[in-house]
């Protein structure tokens, strides 16, 4: 009984001094400057503005589905809700945007998070910031997969964002 005792006083002092869990954030960008519910910043030479952001329980930042994001290349592409986008591309219940270096240059990789209605997983689109444009190729169900989101970039999608 006092070895139970002693193994459990360890367990609670262990769980008690561990560390919170990592901030995860939901946009990184180049040069990125941040609020609590926008950023803003570069990615290829192309300005990129983000709002809507929100955080999660689990120190987690995500762009939220009201959210915006707004990319000025060599035209501007905006991703958001109805009147807001111009890109056709609905955003879902949490979403990330990070800027990757690819041997094609910085890409946009968007990765839309659904939480259980009638749509993938995980969706992602693909953004050249100096065109301004998708150059992932969905599906005919205006999708976009792992595989879909690797061969638009070239490389691998980050661990990050496959979940």
């Amino acid at each position: 009984m006092r070895a139970s005792l002693l193994l459990a006083l360890l367990i609670i002092s262990v769980w008690a001094t561990a560390a919170p869990p990592a901030a995860r954030p939901g946009v990184v960008l180049d040069h990125q400057t941040s609020s609590a519910s926008s950023a803003s910043g570069a990615c290829g030479g192309s300005a990129v503005r983000v709002s809507g952001l929100e955080s999660s329980s689990q120190a987690r930042t995500f762009i939220g589905p009201q959210g915006s994001i707004k990319i000025m290349g060599a035209t501007t592409l905006t991703i958001g809700p109805e009147a807001h986008g111009n890109s056709g591309i609905f955003l879902q219940d949490r979403n990330e945007l990070h800027c990757l270096s690819t041997g094609k240059g910085q890409m946009l990789l968007l990765a839309m998070h659904c939480d259980g209605r009638s749509c993938p997983i995980v969706d992602y689109r693909v953004v050249d910031p100096k065109a301004a444009r998708v150059i992932s190729a969905q599906s005919a169900m205006d999708e976009c997969d792992l595989p879909c989101a690797e061969k638009a970039l070239g490389v691998s999608v980050p661990k990050a964002l496959r979940n």
